[in-house]
């Protein structure tokens, strides 16, 4: 599940009173009320299923995977009691899951959250069978920004935000992965030199009889390559 805010402008720095810091552990109760109070209303699949407080057990788990790792971040708005209003989770994934430093394993049962993580899961699956010599990869997992600082060009600076490519290099990382879930994120990533590699088959949203309501079709895969 991936991020709204595709970014109608080209900003070259934040608004003096928007600010970036990394995320960390003690974050994460103001990361999953945005996730449930906002994120599920409006990205198209949580949205298509109906999700709620159900989810959280998913997102609480790739949110503690992901802030014990230098990596992700929030968006804070200093006018606002510096309260937190986005956030880009990022951690290490491997080819093969048991090398990842902080796996993923969340405890799910609601029937409707099972089913987007067996969506994501094979759009994963699709994504390593297009990439066979990728073994190593920063994944995006999750953005997101309220809809008050959206189309405004902060999930473009938020995309790559204190990133040291050299460094990843260094680590044996090969490139960062991408399941985008709607249609203004797939068009963030393809306008910043991802590379769409996958998507899920249409025959899937047949058969769930599923309607995305921004017009998104597919979750569509991408590869921003660092070699």
């Amino acid at each position: 599940m991936r991020a709204l805010n595709a970014g109608a402008r080209h900003l070259k720095r934040l608004p003096a009173h928007l600010h970036f810091e990394t995320a960390t552990v003690s974050d994460l109760p103001a990361l999953s009320d945005l996730f449930l109070h906002q994120f599920v209303r409006c990205e198209p699949h949580s949205r298509a299923f109906h999700m709620g407080d159900e989810a959280a057990p998913l997102f609480e788990a790739i949110a503690d995977s992901c802030v014990r790792q230098p990596y992700s971040l929030k968006l804070i708005d200093d006018k606002k009691d510096n309260r937190v209003v986005g956030f880009r989770l990022l951690g290490i994934g491997h080819r093969d899951p048991s090398l990842d430093p902080f796996p993923i394993q969340p405890q799910v049962n609601a029937p409707n959250v099972l089913t987007l993580m067996a969506m994501l899961e094979e759009t994963k699956r699709l994504t390593l069978e297009a990439l066979p010599d990728i073994h190593k990869m920063l994944r995006r997992e999750i953005s997101f920004i309220t809809s008050e600082y959206q189309h405004r060009g902060i999930g473009a600076l938020m995309l790559h935000h204190k990133l040291d490519f050299q460094q990843l290099k260094a680590d044996g990382v090969q490139g960062i992965v991408s399941e985008a879930t709607s249609k203004a994120n797939q068009h963030l990533l393809s306008s910043r030199g991802y590379k769409k590699v996958a998507q899920l088959p249409d025959s899937v949203y047949k058969q769930l009889f599923i309607h995305l309501h921004d017009g998104t079709r597919n979750i569509e895969a991408f590869f921003y390559d660092l070699r």
